[in-house]
Formats: structure tokens, C-alpha cells, sequence
């Protein structure tokens, strides 16, 4: 009974997160629609204008000509030197007269304060337009400098371009994807796996091995830089869940032992071949993930951490700590699970 109520729960939860992903979808694809029409919008608000009041324009004069016409159509009996085509009509008839020519002055003023609003808003047009491109530069500047920063030998000036490139896809969005892809890449050069010497030649057997029994004798030496924890976890940041850009997003071959990322949200990322040896991911989102080979041998999954529908086919899992840990729907195709802790695992 109580294994048949867990089972049920597990499909439950299931249900509401794919439930919770397809809201996720449809209100990002409402947000991005919206989005993109105030974009318009705010790009081409004068020409909006311009427009809308053209076409009052044109109405009001539809209007005006409707009741010159109507006064002809209702009242053909009104004697002639009332007729406004008559020279009488400006003589004997002065208040009409001085109507008429306010109405007519009106008119030809309501065209001229269009003429003038489209004028003015080709120059403001014109502005906003030589604002942006100083803004995109001062982006572009932004970005190269953290980029060359990227590549300084202290790790601490590094850690600060990481930093500066998670603000800078923060105020342009249009850059975000760019500036993960540059981030991944940061993380796949600095801390390959498997790792490699100075000169670029990988490690061989005996070089894992040294660094194996270095290892032992000093576990915190299993930690990765802290300038890549924090391009990892920034990368998370920048992509809310179910985002388009998460699939793209590649970590496969990467140096990730000890990474100490609670919470971290890694779902449908590219994780293949990566090595997460002890890495501590209690409640970490892997859902969807693709780790094909990927190394979590000793990784703290324990509590919570979603592995639902992720890829871990010949993944390296001995000794994992996975205890309520959410495997629904993993692929576990010739995965190494020996001594793994398995507990109280959601499948």
C-alpha cells in the first residue's frame, strides 16, 4: 500500500511539472509575442501616430464635406443669394460667413499640426535612433572588454568579467544567448575533461592516476576554480526553465568534481561525457539533461534532485547518493549504479 500511494504521488508530481512546463511554454510564447509588438510598437510609435492622425484627419474631412454636401441635399429650396457659391452670401450674411471661414481656418490648422507632429517625429525618430546606436556601442565596448578579461591570468579580474557579462545580458537581452555560448566555451577550454597539461597534450593513465592519489590525500583539492562555479551557475541564471536556449546550451566534456551547486537548475542542458564526481547537487533540476557517459560517481543527489526524462545512458553512478532522488522516466541504458544509494527513489 505504501509502495502503490509513493508511485502515485510520483506520478502526481509528475504530471504537475509537465503541467507546470507547458504553462511555462505558452506564457513565455505570450510574453515573447507581447513583447515583441511593444518593441514595435515603441520603435515605430511616430509613424503609429502619424498615422492615426492622418486617418482622423481624413475622417473629420469626410465629415466636413458631408455636411457642405447635406446642406445642399436638404435644404435645395434656400433662395439663392444664401447659397455660400454666391458673392451675396459673404454681404448679407455675415455671422454664416465668419462661421464658415473659422471652420475652413480649422481645417487647414488641423493639417498643419499634422505636417508638424510627422515633422517632429522624424527628428525624434532620428534621435532615438542615433540613442540606440550609442547604446550598442557602449554594449559592444562592455562586452569586448569582459571578453579580453576573460583571458587575464589573475583568476580574480576573471571572476569579475564573468560577473560583468551576466549584467550585460542582463540590460541587452538580444546579447544573453551570445554571451552563454562564450561562457560555455570558457568553462569547455579552462576545464576540460579529461583534463590537460599546460601545453594542451591531455592527461594519460598515469598522470589520472597522480592526481587520483593527490586527491585522496586532499579531498578539497576536488573542487573546480571558482571562476568556473560561478560561469556554471551564471550560465543557470540567465536561462529561466523550459527556455529555447537551454538545449544549445553545451557543458559536454567538462571538468565539474565538486562542484558545490545546490539548487542549480542544469535541465535539458548538454552534459554528455562531463564529470560530476562528488559534486554536491541536492535539489538540483536535471530534468531532461543530457549526460550520455557523463561521470556522478559519489554525487550528492540526495534530497530531491530531478532526474526525470534525463539521458544517463552508460552514465558512471557507483556510489551516488540518490535518496529521493526523481529518476521517472530517466533512461538508465547500461548506466553503472553499483553501490549507489538508492533509498526512497522516485521512478
Amino acid at each position: 500500500m505504501k509502495d502503490w500511494i509513493t508511485r502515485i504521488s510520483a506520478r502526481l508530481r509528475q504530471v504537475t511539472q509537465n503541467m507546470r512546463a507547458r504553462l511555462t511554454r505558452f506564457s513565455k510564447y505570450a510574453t515573447h509575442v507581447i513583447t515583441g509588438l511593444s518593441k514595435w510598437v515603441a520603435l515605430h510609435r511616430v509613424w503609429f501616430w502619424a498615422f492615426l492622425a492622418i486617418v482622423v484627419y481624413l475622417l473629420l474631412s469626410v465629415y466636413f464635406l458631408d455636411l457642405i454636401a447635406s446642406h445642399y441635399e436638404r435644404r435645395p429650396e434656400i433662395p439663392k443669394e444664401l447659397r455660400i457659391d454666391n458673392l451675396a452670401f459673404w454681404t448679407g450674411n455675415p455671422e454664416a460667413a465668419q462661421k464658415l471661414i473659422l471652420a475652413i481656418g480649422g481645417w487647414f490648422g488641423l493639417l498643419a499640426a499634422i505636417v508638424g507632429f510627422v515633422l517632429a517625429g522624424f527628428r525624434t525618430s532620428t534621435q532615438m535612433q542615433m540613442t540606440q546606436t550609442a547604446i550598442d556601442g557602449q554594449v559592444t565596448e562592455r562586452f569586448t572588454k569582459a571578453v579580453e578579461q576573460l583571458g587575464h591570468e589573475k583568476r580574480a579580474v576573471r571572476l569579475g568579467a564573468i560577473y560583468a557579462l551576466e549584467r550585460i545580458a542582463r540590460d541587452s537581452p538580444r546579447d544573453r544567448d551570445t554571451i552563454v555560448e562564450t561562457l560555455a566555451a570558457y568553462i569547455r577550454e579552462l576545464a576540460p575533461w579529461p583534463p590537460r597539461h599546460k601545453n594542451g597534450l591531455p592527461f594519460n593513465d598515469s598522470d589520472l592516476e597522480g592526481e587520483e592519489q593527490a586527491i585522496e590525500r586532499n579531498p578539497m583539492l576536488l573542487r573546480p576554480p571558482v571562476d568556473i562555479s560561478a560561469a556554471t551557475i551564471v550560465i543557470c541564471r540567465l536561462l529561466p526553465d523550459s527556455d529555447a536556449m537551454r538545449p544549445k546550451t553545451d557543458l559536454r566534456y567538462a571538468d565539474l568534481r565538486g562542484l558545490d551547486a545546490p539548487n542549480i537548475n542544469l535541465s535539458e542542458m548538454q552534459l554528455d561525457h562531463s564529470n560530476l564526481r562528488r559534486a554536491n547537487l541536492n535539489w538540483a533540476n536535471l530534468n531532461r539533461a543530457r549526460m550520455a557517459g557523463s561521470i556522478l560517481e559519489e554525487a550528492h543527489l540526495d534530497p530531491g534532485a530531478n532526474l526525470s526524462n534525463a539521458r544517463l545512458y552508460f552514465a558512471k553512478m557507483s556510489s551516488a547518493n540518490m535518496t529521493s532522488a526523481n529518476l521517472h522516466w530517466a533512461n538508465l541504458l547500461m548506466a553503472d549504479m553499483s553501490s549507489a544509494i538508492l533509498g526512497r527513489v522516485f521512478s
